[in-house]
């Protein structure tokens, strides 16, 4: 073999090593681009309850993440018992109907905008209030919210966990969602 063999044989070695790590640096760089771009519009969905003697009860849900939570399944249960509003809601927690109860509607469907809290139902104050929100602290309201991010990244927030959990997917159960 002469030396201008060998020379050409090194080179072409070298392009090989440099095309690879050319390669390797391009795929890293794609997948953390990737990573950031989920991690921009990454929704984190909470639930809170509020009252004050004297005041109404409130229920929000809030999304405290960067980018909208598409709702793909929004679930109210009393003892286990899916609801399908407030109104049966209210009297299985309060034992009566409340009057002036006010709502906002969220279900499959809903988009939840980042630093938007959605008061999800509010009770004048009262007595009926107290007693609402006295029940809701125990388990037996329960509230489940199924929601993605853009990237179909998605997650479950139960008023039982104390943060939402990653699910492979949201799978709305027709007998169970809420509908108002």
């Amino acid at each position: 073999m002469t030396r201008s063999d060998l020379t050409d044989r090194i080179m072409a070695v070298s392009a090989v090593v440099v095309a690879l790590a050319s390669l390797v640096v391009a795929v890293y760089e794609a997948r953390t681009n990737r990573e950031y771009q989920k991690v921009s519009v990454w929704p984190y969905v909470t639930q809170s309850n509020a009252w004050v003697p004297g005041e109404p009860y409130t229920r929000t849900v809030s999304n405290l993440g960067v980018g909208p939570a598409l709702v793909k399944s929004f679930q109210v249960a009393v003892d286990g018992e899916p609801r399908r509003d407030w109104a049966e809601v209210s009297r299985a927690l309060a034992g009566q109907p409340i009057p002036e109860l006010v709502y906002s509607s969220v279900r499959a469907g809903s988009v939840l905008l980042p630093d938007k809290p959605v008061p999800l139902v509010k009770i004048p104050p009262g007595e009926s209030a107290q007693r609402f929100w006295e029940q809701a602290q125990t388990p037996r309201l329960s509230i489940r919210l199924c929601y993605c991010s853009l990237y179909e990244d998605c997650w479950l927030t139960d008023t039982h966990a104390p943060e939402p959990t990653p699910v492979a997917a949201c799978r709305p159960d027709p007998d169970k969602e809420f509908n108002q």
